[in-house]
């Protein structure tokens, strides 16, 4: 009784596992055709069809399988497993499979098909009157030298309030933008920035102005950039394997403001200036209505004059002629969307 087990038990292993690679034999070689206006025959696995584009992966002889995509307004014809179970295409004339045969009634070989590229099909901004987009990333302030004048430090600058003004140079930058796209991949929208970075030192010396007395205490400052303006965007698709190079110009107004803490003394410290900048990036499509990016950009500010203000008034602190740059380069992550299609 156990050997006729284990026999029926091979048995059904070996069918078993025959039927597997049958299957697997069948699948593999159960090729799709897609025909093009053009009378081009592709032997390919399509991927996916929807209302307006065919997915699908070719593979010339000797390289390796590509992914491609074509507009259906340039196909006459597809269908699937057509290689596994028909000859020609019901809906292509003769005359249009005919001309892909090649001598002895073989399909010609190295027959690539027209390609457009995966960013248009993924994510192709022609779809999309109004765009939106978020970043968020490191942020990095030229200069913020000027500040250690506003705290009436007694005698030379310390290296330790030096330092602690380099470090509040560096911060986290946030921004988010709207396009309305006027032209297929042009566009012009409104900017919004932010940059805000928060440290302290524990001890300073510092001249109190009302006593004429130096006093020692905890410095913390709270630093933030923030800027609205105008921009015109471009977007330049050029890479076949979906992404997208553009480059951005923008005019800002921006405001400066520091929130200082002198032990038990609070100072607002605030500019203002109207700059441009620009901005250059590269994105990749995640789906039919976004796309993920890296960009560099660059805002430009320069200060002339200070505005502090204490418990005792308002003061404006001038800086003649060495004006302040508050120039702030970033480097973000940014998620582009798609917010309203075009009818």
């Amino acid at each position: 009784m156990f050997v006729f087990c284990l026999k029926n038990y091979r048995l059904y292993l070996q069918s078993f596992v025959f039927a597997v690679f049958s299957l697997l034999f069948i699948s593999a070689n159960a090729q799709d055709l897609v025909v093009t206006d053009k009378g081009d025959s592709i032997n390919c696995k399509i991927k996916k069809v929807d209302d307006t584009y065919i997915y699908f992966k070719y593979a010339l002889a000797g390289e390796r399988p590509q992914q491609s995509v074509l507009k259906l307004a340039q196909v006459k014809y597809y269908a699937y497993n057509f290689y596994g179970t028909a000859d020609t295409a019901p809906d292509a004339t003769q005359d249009t499979v005919s001309s892909n045969l090649g001598r002895g009634g073989n399909r010609k070989k190295n027959n690539k098909p027209e390609r457009t590229r995966d960013y248009e099909a993924f994510f192709s901004r022609e779809n999309y009157r109004l765009l939106g987009s978020v970043k968020a990333g490191g942020a990095f302030v030229q200069s913020l030298n000027s500040l250690t004048t506003s705290l009436f430090i007694s005698g030379a600058v310390p290296r330790n309030v030096v330092e602690h003004y380099d470090n509040l140079r560096f911060g986290l930058g946030l921004g988010a933008e709207c396009t309305y796209m006027y032209r297929p991949m042009s566009g012009l929208g409104i900017k919004l920035l932010y940059m805000g970075r928060s440290t302290s030192l524990g001890d300073v010396s510092f001249l109190d102005t009302t006593t004429q007395s130096v006093v020692t205490g905890s410095l913390v400052d709270r630093i933030s950039i923030r800027s609205v303006g105008a921009h015109y965007t471009t977007y330049f698709p050029v890479f076949n394997n979906g992404g997208a190079l553009y480059t951005q110009i923008n005019g800002n107004v921006l405001g400066f403001r520091n929130k200082m803490t002198l032990v038990n003394q609070k100072i607002m410290i605030d500019a203002v200036d109207i700059n441009f900048g620009f901005a250059i990036g590269i994105d990749y499509p995640l789906s039919q209505g976004g796309a993920i990016g890296l960009e560099l950009s660059n805002t430009f500010m320069l200060v002339n004059s200070f505005t502090l203000t204490d418990a005792t008034g308002k003061y404006r602190l001038n800086l003649g002629n060495r004006p302040e740059s508050l120039a702030r380069w970033e480097l973000s992550l940014v998620y582009h969307l798609g917010l309203w299609k075009r009818s």
